[in-house]
């Protein structure tokens, strides 16, 4: 795929890409989330098996989104993801200049970036970008998560393979959720910095996550109407 310039390369990659998957991994989430909280009151209802269903196809959805994010970079083909794009930054740390600089700034500060980012070249900024990004990112070898989520994509959901995997890593929902809001750093970050796309605030509001958490409101609706017809 062709861009005019590096700066349509990094909006495809945040639009279209990373950005979307922390959409659809959070509507995932907050889906399973609301439907969780119904668990006892749903038990012995005609509802009961739909429920269980359709939260097992909501984890499989939301597996697939996370691991998506922190897919490396494959040699057969162009994937997107935060270690791609982080590699994308480091490919071109010389000739990039950060757009937002003052909300950079800001940005890193919050991150507990100590040095002083107000006073240094782009050059420097986007060492310093790459630097904390590659220090903290999850991988297959710092997060218990993140190979326990794989071992399940890659064996149970993209195909089926002829082994028991009852034994492998299990993680929670809660650190699943941890490895969405450092996605969001990330986009929020990068996004700032090379596209001028303000995509939330660190360690808080994700812009996007509010439209994601939408679909939970209704699913307590009609949760809510289905128990009132039961009683």
């Amino acid at each position: 795929m062709k861009f005019e310039n590096l700066k349509d390369k990094f909006v495809y990659y945040l639009d279209k890409g990373i950005v979307q998957d922390i959409f659809m991994s959070r509507m995932s989430y907050s889906l399973l989330m609301s439907i969780g909280e119904y668990g006892t009151q749903l038990e012995g209802t005609p509802y009961a098996l739909f429920f269980q269903n359709l939260r097992m196809i909501l984890s499989d959805h939301l597996i697939v989104h996370i691991t998506k994010l922190f897919e490396p970079k494959d040699g057969r083909y162009e994937v997107i993801s935060l270690p791609t794009t982080l590699q994308l930054i480091s490919d071109n740390i010389d000739n990039l200049e950060i757009i937002e600089r003052p909300l950079v700034c800001q940005q890193l500060i919050k991150l507990g970036i100590s040095s002083d980012v107000w006073s240094i070249s782009s050059k420097e900024l986007n060492k310093i970008i790459v630097d904390y990004f590659n220090s903290t990112m999850p991988s297959l070898d710092t997060s218990n998560s993140l190979r326990a989520l794989k071992v399940i994509r890659d064996k149970r959901i993209a195909h089926r393979e002829l082994m028991d995997i009852s034994d492998s890593l299990t993680t929670t929902y809660y650190d699943s959720f941890n490895l969405i809001s450092y996605a969001q750093n990330f986009a929020i970050v990068v996004g700032t910095a090379y596209t001028s796309t303000v995509n939330g605030i660190i360690d808080g509001r994700f812009f996007l996550g509010e439209d994601a958490e939408r679909s939970s409101s209704s699913m307590k609706n009609i949760v809510d109407t289905l128990l009132r017809n039961e009683n």
